[in-house]
């Protein structure tokens, strides 16, 4: 994985097995809440996702970054704000990173809600086929 020293944001994930290169971006963006007021039209909550609105906001375009080195793993961390931290740990012996992030608190100090997510944007060839994680139990074939 390659990280911009400019924009402490993810740019590429190389694959030394297999040879795969692709350029990537992730950015953590956020659509306000809808407050709802009707019946056909509840508010956002823990079960639904109801922005207000069609685009998001993203947090940050510059993220400070911190790179942990070790004989095992390796570990970036980075600060999107003071409420999104990230750390992608690079196993030497593994194909995949692991990626976790803390969210929270979300500021609501704006009187906005706020609903979360984090974007990938790929140029892969995926014929519209995409794989999720089921909690850690499974891929799901989308």
């Amino acid at each position: 994985m390659l990280f911009s020293s400019t924009s402490g944001q993810l740019v590429r994930m190389f694959n030394s097995k297999t040879g795969v290169d692709v350029p990537v971006q992730q950015s953590y963006l956020y659509y306000s809440s809808s407050i709802g007021g009707t019946d056909d039209s509840p508010a956002s909550n823990l079960y639904v996702f109801r922005p207000n609105g069609a685009h998001p906001t993203i947090v940050s375009r510059k993220v400070p970054l911190k790179v942990v080195r070790g004989p095992l793993v390796d570990e970036v961390h980075q600060q999107f704000s003071s409420w999104i931290y990230q750390v992608t740990r690079l196993h030497k012996d593994k194909e995949h990173a692991d990626v976790e992030f803390t969210i929270g608190p979300i500021p609501t100090d704006d009187g906005v809600g706020k609903e979360v997510i984090t974007q990938m944007t790929a140029n892969m060839a995926t014929e519209k086929t995409f794989y999720t994680d089921s909690n850690g139990r499974d891929f799901i074939k989308r």
